[in-house]
């Protein structure tokens, strides 16, 4: 199955008519992180504001990926998705097929509940609750041994229906927010020996 990196962004998109300028910008800092770290260029599209980042077929090392896209200024949260089919029959198929092996280890913490969570940014014979309740059913028909919980489950499997496809992921990483590298003015900071000014100043290069 092909796989990308979702990347969402947040206060870009109340930028109205300035906001190509900040997309530009974000999906520079983004390739540049990418194949500064991996010496590879990424094939990269916008959509629905959101970033699309396909993944080639070699090895795929996620906490190497992690460690990149959580250093890059105005990414609101970010997630490796697999591309899947629109029918909910196939997809519960798909997403059992890709579980993880051991879940909690995965996601480094015990997992007893989940819930799904489903977006629909296209017009379909189902709305998201509908989608939520099938997908969740199959998974539970074909053997998931995990009890649903609708508040604060231990995990969430999440689902996006866009442009012709589902994509689907078992883990969401939170980025750091606020604008792209270089949409500011220049500043200057001075440092001292304590820990305000460094947090200041990370604080001011987000904006």
């Amino acid at each position: 199955m092909r796989r990308f990196i979702l990347v969402h962004y947040g206060e870009i998109g109340l930028r109205k008519a300035n906001k190509p300028y900040f997309v530009k910008k974000l999906r520079f800092a983004l390739a540049n992180a990418l194949s500064s770290e991996f010496g590879l260029r990424f094939r990269m599209r916008h959509s629905l504001s959101r970033f699309f980042i396909e993944l080639s077929d070699e090895e795929f090392d996620e906490p190497r990926y992690v460690a990149v896209l959580k250093r890059v200024p105005g990414v609101k949260n970010f997630s490796f998705v697999f591309e899947a089919d629109l029918d909910l029959k196939l997809l519960g198929g798909q997403i059992l097929d890709n579980f993880p092996a051991d879940l909690s280890s995965y996601l480094e913490k015990e997992v007893e509940t989940f819930r799904v969570s489903c977006k629909c940014s296209m017009k379909l014979d189902f709305s998201s609750p509908e989608a939520e309740r099938e997908i969740g059913a199959i998974l539970l028909r074909k053997g998931l041994d995990l009890q649903v919980k609708m508040k604060y489950p231990d995990f969430v499997l999440r689902v996006e229906f866009l442009n012709g496809h589902a994509y689907f992921t078992f883990r969401q990483y939170a980025g750091l927010g606020g604008m792209p590298a270089g949409t500011q003015g220049k500043m200057v900071a001075l440092l001292s020996s304590g820990i305000d000014s460094p947090v200041a100043a990370f604080k001011m290069m987000r904006r």
